[in-house]
């Protein structure tokens, strides 16, 4: 499923996924959720920039210890998901300016902007 940007509901579902490994459970409350998206929107142009973002489950090994997976997937190696970012720099600038655009309208969000 796409966004409506350019993203898929895939992506933005493994950036948070990483996001809640590394952001104290304490800073996911209401009062910090528009940090958070900004922290979403971050990590998506730092993903595109340097067209990688693995997967979260494959090859990561800085899973939760209460995750527990078999060795193999935990040892494997990391799966790109902006593979495609890479090989294709026409694909990469594209990704490029729907961040943009998709960040563009975040920001038109958070301050109510019409």
């Amino acid at each position: 499923m796409q966004l409506g940007l350019g993203f898929s509901t895939y992506t933005i579902k493994t950036l948070v996924m990483h996001l809640l490994t590394i952001v104290p459970v304490s800073q996911w409350r209401r009062r910090h959720f528009v940090r958070r998206l900004l922290d979403i929107s971050e990590g998506l142009r730092t993903c595109v920039q340097v067209r990688r973002l693995n997967n979260f489950i494959v090859g990561n090994r800085w899973l939760p210890e209460q995750i527990n997976l078999p060795e193999e997937i935990l040892t494997a190696s990391p799966c790109n998901l902006f593979h495609n970012l890479e090989m294709d720099p026409v694909a990469h600038s594209q990704a490029m300016s729907q961040y943009v655009d998709l960040h563009q309208w975040l920001i038109r969000i958070i301050n109510n902007e019409d």
